[in-house]
């Protein structure tokens, strides 16, 4: 982070999956995960496509580090807005 305060951070993806697949994604705040932005896609047993979004105010200071990342991902990410 280049200034310490409050920021809003926001993501956003499509996701697609095959059978009995699933895909999830979160924010990192200084390598721990911030669980309320966790997005998580499973297709059961037909496909999916799904379009979500997360956004979260967090207090951070100058240097912190924020990363989006996935914890799983068995098919794609695409449309990714940070």
């Amino acid at each position: 982070m280049p200034l310490t305060g409050t920021w809003r951070v926001h993501f956003s993806a499509m996701s697609n999956l095959a059978l009995a697949k699933q895909n999830e994604a979160i924010i990192f705040h200084n390598e721990k995960e911030v669980p309320e932005t966790n997005h998580h896609t499973y297709a059961g047993k037909d496909p999916v496509s799904s379009t979500g979004s997360r956004e979260v105010t967090l207090d951070a200071s100058a240097g912190d580090t924020l990363s989006l990342r996935t914890k799983i991902f068995d098919n794609k990410f695409y449309k990714i807005l940070t």
